[in-house]
């Protein structure tokens, strides 16, 4: 395990391809699940609403594993009104 690369903010270490596209892959099925279910049968309208709530941010949150974007990089939005 010595092998892993480290960042150089922390002790983590830094995410490989394989992982990313296993974690990203697995996160979009799990959103177009949760739409299939949510719309194929839909009992109400605020079901409907909460499956496309909760399957939107499951399939963001895939696209970002892929991509890399900001939960899962090193780097942090910056601030732009900061408050002193």
């Amino acid at each position: 395990m010595e092998d892993n690369k480290l960042s150089t903010s922390s002790n983590v270490p830094e995410d490989c391809m394989s992982c990313r596209l296993i974690g990203g892959v697995c996160f979009i099925l799990c959103s177009a699940y949760v739409f299939t279910k949510g719309f194929r049968k839909p009992r109400s309208k605020s079901l409907q609403i909460t499956s496309f709530i909760f399957g939107s941010s499951l399939g963001y949150t895939g696209i970002a594993r892929l991509g890399g974007f900001f939960p899962f990089n090193d780097k942090e939005p910056k601030e732009t009104n900061k408050i002193q």
